[in-house]
């Protein structure tokens, strides 16, 4: 069981570390109420929408936009 978690884990770290381009599917953002605000803190596993583009939090974060240095956000999507 252990051994079938790992090699689960180990795939999804590789292809987040792959420098392949990745094919996102359209979202509905109407369904996403966060509309991204730089003043808001904001917990890991928070999905916030940004410029029609979809984010999860990858840590806490504070006064950090998506796409900058800190590298506080993943980008998941797009909006339809």
């Amino acid at each position: 069981m252990f051994k079938s978690i790992f090699i689960t884990l180990a795939v999804a770290v590789a292809a987040l570390a792959s420098p392949q381009a990745t094919v996102y599917s359209p979202l509905d953002c109407n369904q996403l109420a966060n509309q991204f605000d730089r003043a808001a803190s904001y917990q890991a596993g928070t999905i916030i929408v940004l410029n029609r583009q979809v984010w999860a939090v990858n840590r806490f974060t504070n006064n950090n936009a998506p796409g900058d240095a800190a590298n506080a956000f993943t980008l998941i999507g797009f909006c339809q």
